[in-house]
This record gives structure tokens, C-alpha cells and sequence, in this order.
């Protein structure tokens, strides 16, 4: 029979609490208070005065927006660490009753490889000192408890039963009551109780954890992991065109669920807006037309992408529909990489960009440059004998005449564009070529890795100081590799010159073109330290900035592969692997390298990849691999049915491997005995 028995005391409870709720606030500590979302101080932003001023009215949004939250967390962190500190102490000022194992050795205080005349002789010894005749009143009742376990362990040592018993239960009274001990405290299982421990249990099983579920599973349901409304991503798969440009993927892009649903639901009541006039053909289509909010949208976007103060907006709404766009071209990207469309995925960047610097694709670039405006842009274009046209031009500017132009920005502002112009990057392809591992030769239907070197420089480097360097290099190889076959080593010295030398430099210069556009190839020059935020100032949130690699055949509109780099500061290799096309001949491909928050900063480069026919001593392997394979498929093993009618009508069979093994030991036994029968007889 078992007999349960519930924790009167309630420190069993008060462990298991307290280790429950430490496992769960151990975690959620750190997470609130040490972790959470990524942290940048002030060193983390550009240091432009426009970039720091909106890093600190982030800051102070930030701090406004979670001020709520944070003091619930703390609330809650504060209630369950008392908790823990008031269970613990129940558990530190609450004496136990350890239960201890009846030993009849130990009652008597003697060995266990005593005697029976030792037991005796111990129990009249103890007997004269606990028996209640022999103790004063007042510990009678002390002395009877002491000599009845006295009397009990003579007994379990000296009857031959009880001992038996004692062996084989741990009692001398035989099989006991097994008892367990549950550590639940007695007002839990109380019976005027069970209301409110019923009630207890079925708000938490049944409604707050289905609803915490079901909550979470609509939620997976409803948004992609970018979270992107699914109904919008269905809308954006429709109504993307495979040859989308600019303009489509901003009006598209304007009619997502969101700014009906969530971020503009008071404009659905506010009738048709007004399409703002771009001086050129930007018809809004009947999608956005047909959609208040979605026209709203579009105007705002617009008039954010242009600086236009033509457009009555305030703040927050620009703010609101300029991150959400920020987040809905997450999601057109997917849906151009899944769908293996080059144009609109380019296009899709072009979009982050400008909305990242706040600048239109038909105005220049240098208007990203803190403190620039349209008057600058215009003198420096009219400048003779040499016109200023491009952030390159710009950064090529000697100090004295960039300082007469911009003489009426203060000592600081020019600073800040300095600034800007060290840390502006100009991409450097190193390396580009295409291999297949293993092989000498790219062949048809072959698994080809592209590998990609590109180095990050500042604007300023000219494309022929880029080149000259190159040259340099390119020299020293050839002297290094001169004296390495001289001296007879498998591979020349490193350049002591060139602390960023690759192992795979000997194939430094396959590719043997100069990128397009604003890229070069060359040994950069180090690009002063990158801040861990980009220059946005007129972007509303802190921009980490990314980057692109696409490679792809803009003839087709197909995208082979492309690859985020979130992380190239100085300089990167990139690996993309994919099949050859399954013809021989030489196939045309551009790799594009684009970034997600600079204008001006792409590069393209266009390149042609050679596929060659396999030679004829390939092919024959190829075949006669294949050949083996197909009989090693189709012959039916020879121990089988099949292979036994095969057999009668004088086809071939398959021996099995057991016959195979056998055939072989018999084979060789026999050859060793016919061996030995022919050299008996030479002895013979």
C-alpha cells in the first residue's frame, strides 16, 4: 500500500518555484538589460552634423517610444528576482526532518561483525542506563522510547525471524507502507481550495496559452519573415512586370495593404490625391488612382525622392511611409531573386538608395554631399576651364578652389563634406574569374565557382593611379616568380610590399578588363574607417549599410546568383557557385556590384565566360563510366529468378557479391594448389 504525504513545511515547494522562475529570468535579464536590439553610441553614426543630429532625435525617440515598456519590464524583472529572494529565504530559515535509515548496529553502538554474546553483552550494558526503572520521573517517558528501539534492535540481531525479515525489508516487522512524499504545499490539495486551484489551472491551459498559440500562429500566418503582410506579397507577385523599371516599382510598391491597414487608415475617407508633378511622365496607374492611401503614399514617396516643398506633409508621415517602403522592398526583392529577373532587382536597389539619401535619379549625386544644394551643383558644373560633374570630379577638387565655391558654408559644414568625400567608396574588382574544381577547362553542365575580389577605396583615387599601382604589382609578381623558378621553390615569396596578398594571386590578372562606371581594378588604397551607420540624414532610421553582388545576363533578364555582403568594410572574396550552360561557346555575363544606401557608388563589369567541348579522352571516360554504371544496373544478379532465366537464354547475369567473394578464394586456392602440384612435380 503507498501513502502519499504533501509538504506541510512548503520548502520543497519553494525549491521548485525558485528554480523555475531563475531559469526563466536568468535569460530574460540579460535580454532586457544587457541585450536586446543592437546599441550604437554616437561613434557608430557619421560624424556629419545632419547624421548626428538625427542620431541623437532617434536616441531621444527611442527612449520616449520604450519608456513604457521598459518600466513594465523592470516591474516585472524587479517582482520576480523579490520573489526568488523571499523563496529562498523559506528555504534557508526553514528547518528540515531528514529521515534516517534504522540501523540496529548503530542502537546497540556496536560493529557489525559482532557476536551474539557482544549483543548481549551491549544490551544489559544499555539496559542498566535507558530502562525506565532506572531514570527519574521526569524522563520516564524519554527513557521508554530509548529502550523500546533498544529492546527492538536486540531482538532484529538475537530472533532468527525478525532478522530474516530485517534482511529482506529493512524491518523487523516485515513489508511495510511505501510512502512518497509529493512537493506540492497542503493548501494546494486542500478540498475548500479546488475552486480556485481549478480556476487557476484553466485560465492558464485554457486560455492564456491557446491564445498565446493561436496569437503567434496568425501571426507566421499573416506576415513573411520580413514582415511583410502575405496578402501584399501576393498583391506585389501580380502586379510585377518581368521588365519593371523605377517608376513601376514605386507604384507598385504604394499599394501595399499596409498603408490601408496599419500605417494610413484615415486617408481611405479623405477622397483622390492630387499626383505630384515631376516635370516628366509619371502617370500614376489606376491601382494607385483607385486608392486613397496608395496615392498618398506615392505623393509622400515622391516627394521625399525629389525635396519638393510643394507637397503638404508633415514628419511623422513622411517618416511612417519611408520606412515602411524601406520594408516593402524586402519584400520585392525576394520576389525578383525567386523569379530570376536581373532588371527589377537592380531597379529594386536604385530604390533603397534614393530613398535612403532622399535624391531623385534625374538630379546628380553630389547632392548627397552634407550642406550641397542645387545652386552648388549648378556652379560647379558652369566652373571652367574644368567642369565639376561627378562626386569623382568633386573629390578630385583641389581644397582652395572647393572652399571658393562653398565659401558661403561655415569652416564646419565644409568639414563635414570633407568628411564625406574621405569616407565615400569606390569599388575595386581584384580579381574575377571563373573555375571548375579540378579541372583545367569549364565544360558543359559543369558546377562553376565564380570567385570575386573586390576591395573598397576612397573616391578620390584616380583610375589611373589605381591602374599605375596595379602595374607595380603586377611587376613584382613577375620579378618574384622569375627567382622563385631560379631557385627552384614551388611558389614565389610573398611581396613584402603587399601585406594583403592572396594565395591565389597567380590568377591575378584573368580577367583583363577595367570595371565600367565608377569601379576599377587595382591594388586600393586603404578607405579611411567606415562608420557602423551609413550617411542618411534624411532617412528616419539608423542605416547599417549592405551590399549587393549580382551576376547575371542582362540580354536575357536572368539572374545566375546573388549575394549580400553585409559586411564589407575594407575588403571582401566572394564566392558564387552555379552550372554551366550545357552547350559549349562562349556565354556573355555582367556582374554587378550595388549598394543599398550610396548613389553613385555601383559598378558593373562585363565579362564573357568560355564553355569548350570535352576532349575526346573525357568523353570516352564519361561513356565508358556510364556504360558500367547501366550494365552494373540492368544485369540481374545470378543467384536470383531473374538471373536464372537470364542464364537459359544466354544472357548476361551479375554474380552476387558472396558469390563473387567465393569465386575469388576458390580462384586463388586453386591456383596456389596447381602451383604447388607443378612444382612437385619439378621436384619429381
Amino acid at each position: 500500500m503507498t501513502q502519499y504525504s504533501y509538504d506541510d513545511t512548503g520548502v520543497y515547494f519553494a525549491y521548485f518555484v525558485a528554480t523555475v522562475l531563475t531559469l526563466v529570468l536568468v535569460p530574460a535579464t540579460h535580454r532586457w538589460v544587457f541585450g536586446g536590439r543592437q546599441r550604437f553610441d554616437k561613434a557608430s553614426s557619421c560624424q556629419c552634423s545632419d547624421c548626428l543630429a538625427k542620431f541623437r532625435a532617434n536616441k531621444r525617440k527611442d527612449a520616449r517610444k520604450h519608456r513604457v515598456s521598459r518600466l513594465i519590464k523592470y516591474a516585472v524583472l524587479s517582482a520576480g528576482w523579490s520573489a526568488v529572494a523571499f523563496l529562498v529565504h523559506i528555504i534557508v530559515t526553514t528547518e528540515i526532518e531528514t529521515p534516517t535509515v534504522w540501523d540496529p548496529w548503530a542502537v546497540l553502538n556496536i560493529s557489525q561483525s559482532s557476536t551474539t554474546a557482544d549483543v548481549k553483552r551491549a544490551y544489559r550494558k544499555l539496559s542498566l542506563i535507558h530502562h525506565p526503572d532506572k531514570v527519574a520521573d521526569d524522563l520516564k517517558e524519554k527513557a521508554n522510547a530509548i529502550f523500546a528501539d533498544i529492546s527492538k534492535a536486540y531482538k532484529v540481531l538475537t530472533n532468527a525471524e525478525a532478522r530474516k525479515a530485517y534482511d529482506e525489508y529493512g524491518h523487523p516487522d516485515g513489508k511495510q507502507a511505501f510512502s512518497m512524499g509529493i512537493a506540492l504545499p497542503t493548501w494546494i490539495v486542500a478540498a475548500h481550495n479546488s475552486p480556485y486551484v481549478l480556476l487557476g489551472y484553466g485560465l492558464v491551459f485554457g486560455v492564456l496559452l491557446p491564445w498565446r498559440i493561436g496569437h503567434w500562429w496568425y501571426s507566421t500566418r499573416n506576415y513573411t519573415k520580413d514582415r511583410v503582410l502575405s496578402r501584399t506579397m501576393a498583391a506585389f507577385f501580380k502586379r510585377i512586370p518581368e521588365d519593371a523599371g523605377l517608376k513601376t516599382l514605386l507604384a507598385v510598391l504604394s499599394t501595399a495593404r499596409e498603408f490601408e491597414e496599419t500605417y494610413l487608415p484615415d486617408t481611405n475617407d479623405k477622397g483622390k490625391a492630387d499626383a505630384l508633378d515631376l516635370g516628366e511622365d509619371f502617370p500614376y496607374p489606376p491601382a494607385v488612382t483607385s486608392r486613397p492611401a496608395a496615392a498618398h503614399a506615392l505623393t509622400v514617396l515622391l516627394a521625399h525622392m525629389t525635396r519638393t516643398g510643394r507637397v503638404p506633409r508633415s514628419a511623422d508621415d513622411e517618416q511612417t511611409i519611408v520606412r515602411a517602403v524601406h520594408l516593402l522592398q524586402r519584400g520585392i526583392l525576394q520576389i525578383t531573386l525567386a523569379r530570376g529577373w536581373l532588371i527589377p532587382s537592380l531597379y529594386t536597389m536604385d530604390v533603397t538608395q534614393l530613398l535612403v539619401q532622399g535624391t531623385w535619379h534625374t538630379v546628380s549625386p553630389m547632392l548627397q554631399v552634407p550642406h550641397v544644394t542645387e545652386a552648388h551643383v549648378k556652379a560647379l558644373k558652369s566652373l571652367a576651364p574644368q567642369p565639376v560633374k561627378s562626386l569623382q570630379d568633386l573629390a578630385e577638387m583641389e581644397a582652395g578652389a572647393r572652399r571658393k565655391v562653398f565659401r558661403d558654408l561655415s569652416d564646419a559644414q565644409v568639414e563635414d563634406m570633407n568628411r564625406f568625400l574621405t569616407g565615400f567608396p569606390r569599388i575595386v574588382l581584384e580579381k574575377l574569374d571563373f573555375r571548375v574544381l579540378g579541372e583545367q577547362a569549364i565544360t558543359p553542365g559543369a558546377m562553376v565557382t565564380c570567385t570575386i575580389r573586390i576591395r573598397l577605396a576612397p573616391i578620390s583615387i584616380s583610375l589611373a593611379q589605381l591602374n599605375g599601382e596595379y602595374e607595380a604589382k603586377k611587376a613584382r609578381r613577375a620579378e618574384r616568380v622569375a627567382e622563385a623558378k631560379k631557385l627552384g621553390l614551388a611558389k614565389p615569396p610573398r611581396d613584402p610590399e603587399d601585406d594583403e596578398e592572396h594565395e591565389d594571386d597567380e590568377d591575378f590578372d584573368t580577367l583583363g578588363l577595367d570595371g565600367e562606371g565608377d569601379g576599377a581594378r587595382g591594388k586600393a588604397v586603404k578607405l579611411a574607417e567606415l562608420p557602423k551607420l551609413a550617411h542618411s540624414p534624411r532617412f528616419p532610421a539608423n542605416k547599417r549599410p549592405t551590399w549587393w553582388v549580382f551576376l547575371g545576363n542582362v540580354g536575357s533578364n536572368r539572374i545566375i546568383n546573388a549575394v549580400k555582403v553585409p559586411d564589407l568594410r575594407d575588403k571582401k572574396t566572394i564566392k558564387i557557385q552555379f552550372q554551366a550552360p550545357n552547350q559549349a561557346g562562349v556565354f556573355p555575363f555582367s556582374v554587378f556590384i550595388k549598394s543599398d544606401h550610396w548613389v553613385g557608388s555601383d559598378m558593373r563589369l562585363d565579362i564573357q565566360m568560355k564553355v569548350e567541348e570535352l576532349s575526346n579522352e573525357a568523353r570516352a571516360r564519361a561513356a565508358a563510366a556510364v556504360a558500367e554504371l547501366e550494365d552494373d544496373i540492368s544485369d540481374p544478379d545470378e543467384d536470383t529468378l531473374a538471373g536464372q532465366m537470364a542464364v537459359l537464354r544466354g544472357q548476361r547475369t551479375r554474380q552476387s557479391q558472396t558469390g563473387d567473394a567465393a569465386g575469388q578464394d576458390g580462384a586463388s586456392s586453386s591456383s596456389s594448389s596447381s602451383s604447388d602440384d607443378d612444382s612437385s612435380s619439378d621436384e619429381e
